[in-house]
């Protein structure tokens, strides 16, 4: 298990308080970009640290590749496509709790033979305001993905009926 480390700046020194020189170490390397985080413990659960990161140049290694070009150009996003011809899955899109979202704390499914699919249906329905290469949601998952997590950070959609259903 990887140990996670928070050294806050001495509050006796000047110009090193802890809202200002804070870092996270990972097996005693530094995380870079880390922007701000929260430590979260609820009784007889893990303690979760959710960590907030502003890059320009991002990877991500789940059925696809999300990247950006350097500042003011477009993100481009692009997943690799894994589904069998003629099968359509559900695809989760969940609104936030942010004012910039068509609906609060709500969610959409879309059905779609595969990801990009569901994304180009999902922005022909909920187009971005200011950027059409951006989604207008605070997050997307795969029906599996939605079943695995439904008892964590889903909790607000719990007994709820989806929004609409796009096919």
């Amino acid at each position: 298990m990887q140990r996670i480390e928070i050294k806050m700046g001495d509050f006796n020194v000047p110009g090193e308080s802890s809202v200002y020189n804070t870092k996270i170490y990972v097996d005693g390397h530094e995380l870079e970009g880390v922007k701000s985080f929260t430590l979260n413990q609820v009784a007889g659960r893990p303690p979760v640290l959710s960590l907030d990161f502003c890059y320009l140049n991002l990877a991500v290694d789940q059925k696809g590749i999300l990247w950006s070009k350097p500042l003011n150009t477009e993100m481009e996003i692009t997943f690799k496509a894994d589904t069998i011809v003629g099968e359509q899955y559900n695809f989760y899109f969940t609104f936030g709790s942010a004012e910039c979202y068509p609906f609060k704390d709500e969610y959409v499914i879309v059905v779609a033979g595969d990801l990009n699919e569901a994304i180009k249906k999902f922005k022909e329905h909920y187009p971005h305001p200011v950027d059409s290469s951006v989604l207008n949601c605070a997050d997307f998952l795969t029906e599996q993905a939605w079943k695995q997590k439904a008892g964590n950070r889903f909790d607000c959609f719990k007994d709820k009926e989806p929004v609409e259903i796009i096919y």
